[in-house]
């Protein structure tokens, strides 16, 4: 059963990548204070994600970066309100523009290192999935 978890994983990186993801991010919502998200869950989601790949997949870094982007859906929300708020200010268009600009760069960095973060814990688990999976032994014939 563990060994069909693995293989789905390895080579289907979004069947593990979006649920874990969006379990992350409701974690990371149901622990923010005023606006201040910890994403530190969505390095232990990577972690899983890449444990779970079968014999230090490759894949293991995309998964946790999947996962990582998905679970910064909490802060692209806030970034989304506040767009929201940018175009309701009485301010010349070229202001609103250049805000817009700076807050799509803003968002962009954010998700980036909230994907990086899940990459790192992704990266960490593909070495214990090396050290702890099934050995693959081979025979040498003289």
């Amino acid at each position: 059963m563990v060994e069909t978890l693995r293989k789905t994983v390895t080579e289907h990186p979004w069947v593990y990548a979006v649920p874990a993801g969006l379990v992350s991010a409701a974690f990371v919502v149901a622990n923010s204070s005023s606006g201040v998200y910890n994403c530190g869950i969505v390095f232990w989601a990577g972690l899983v994600g890449g444990l779970l790949t079968r014999n230090g997949s490759n894949n293991a870094r995309r998964i946790g970066f999947r996962t990582g982007a998905i679970g910064s859906l909490p802060i692209v929300w806030d970034m989304g309100l506040a767009f929201g708020s940018i175009t309701s200010f009485n301010q010349p268009l070229f202001a609103g523009a250049i805000q817009t600009v700076m807050l799509a760069g803003v968002v962009s960095i954010a998700v980036l290192v909230v994907g990086v973060v899940g990459e790192v814990g992704s990266a960490i688990g593909r070495w214990l999935s090396r050290k702890t999976g099934p050995k693959n032994h081979t025979t040498v014939s003289g």
